[in-house]
């Protein structure tokens, strides 16, 4: 069956056989159900009320407006049953209803989230992918405790927020973060892994808005990339495991991390800015942190064999222990480690061959004895105030 330009004022039902728009404009204020095929072929604009199915769409070139949801189930797409064809499924969602969505595994290309009001909740009601890029430009997408992965960028506008698993410990995986001045992401309790960056500027994460933690950790993986803090919120955990030992990732302004810091894989570079880690700092084998000439301040300092600290210029400050294993690298860059642990410590791991510390200096506040394990050397200047 085929058709010109087309408005429907109910529902859209084809059951079997094909439905062709052969590249006209189609208005279904209610529901589409294709369990048969429709073909969107090329052109013409697709608007639908909602959209399920178990059956074939060949999905038009351009992109298809949900402006409604499905009132006998609450929900706007419910599309984990359709085989998507011919081109990549871009769906925008203008509804002014809060509402469900079940997008399937990779079914959506793009998917944008642009409601009438950014009240407007859209929630999750299994778990969702996207092989393209989500864009939050007005409303709510709530994960509702299941998992999300976007392949591509993610894009939160002024009017928009990510509310991602805040109770759920569910995993979130996107390809880059963005978070405008006036967007929020609330983070899962678990972790958001950031697989890739921006084509522009090449952050992986750039928080111009709110970003909240919930004490949940942000891992960057692939071959690098940056990361800007100039919005409100902080980092809580931060594992960085690129590609490979020598990719780079690197801050574009001075950083808190308010737990841990962990690089797993490739150079982390604070890049002249300051880099705040309330928590312990651990570098294994094929990690490595470049310092640079930005202050550095540490909970602890842990250094596996095959691992390296490239220390600032400046001034690392560390709050507990060191540990520099055999076969880690400490390199000191004519800079000064100082010592602030009110409560006593240890410094371990340097033996023979071992790295030095060019200026050291103890904290007077520390009133407990810090025990050197092995030998260590300070090349200027040693003070213990």
């Amino acid at each position: 069956y085929t058709i010109d330009a087309l408005s429907l004022s109910r529902n859209l039902n084809i059951n079997q056989g094909t439905f062709n728009t052969q590249n006209n404009n189609l208005t279904v204020p209610n529901l589409v159900t294709v369990n048969g095929t429709f073909t969107g072929t090329t052109d013409g604009t697709l608007t639908f009320g909602s959209l399920k199915g178990t059956g074939t769409f060949h999905a038009p070139t351009s992109t298809v407006e949900i402006d409604d949801r499905d009132e006998s189930t609450g929900k706007a797409l419910d599309i984990d049953g359709l085989t998507i064809a011919t081109n990549d499924l871009n769906v925008n969602i203008t509804s002014d209803k809060n509402q469900d969505l079940d997008i399937g595994d990779d079914k959506i290309h793009d998917l944008t989230i642009n409601s009438v009001t950014n009240t407007r909740i859209n929630y999750f009601t299994s778990n969702g992918s996207i092989d393209g890029d989500l864009t939050i430009t007005s409303g709510i997408l709530n994960t509702f405790n299941r998992t999300l992965e976007v392949d591509g960028a993610c894009s939160i506008a002024a009017d928009g927020k990510l509310e991602a698993n805040v109770n759920g410990n569910v995993a979130v995986t996107l390809g880059s973060l963005t978070i405008a001045s006036g967007g929020i992401y609330n983070a899962t309790s678990a972790t958001t892994t950031l697989t890739s960056k921006t084509s522009s500027g090449n952050y992986s994460l750039d928080n111009q808005g709110t970003f909240t933690n919930n004490s949940g950790t942000i891992k960057v993986t692939g071959d690098g990339g940056h990361i800007r803090e100039q919005g409100t919120g902080d980092i809580n955990n931060l594992i960085v495991e690129l590609g490979g030992s020598s990719e780079t990732h690197k801050l574009s302004d001075s950083t808190t991390v308010g737990g841990t810091l962990t690089i797993v894989e490739g150079d982390f570079q604070p890049n002249g800015r300051n880099l705040t880690v309330t928590g312990d700092v651990s570098i294994e084998s094929g990690g490595t942190i470049t310092g640079s000439s930005g202050a550095m301040s540490f909970g602890s300092l842990t250094i596996a064999s095959g691992g390296t600290y490239l220390a600032t210029s400046g001034t690392t400050t560390c709050k507990g222990d060191v540990n520099v294993a055999s076969g880690g690298t400490f390199t000191h860059n004519d800079g000064t480690f100082l010592w602030e642990n009110t409560t006593g410590g240890s410094i371990t791991g340097f033996g023979a061959g071992a790295p030095a510390f060019y200026n050291l200096e103890i904290s007077s506040s520390t009133t407990n004895d810090i025990f050197p394990e092995w030998d260590f050397t300070v090349r200027n200047v040693f003070d213990t105030n």
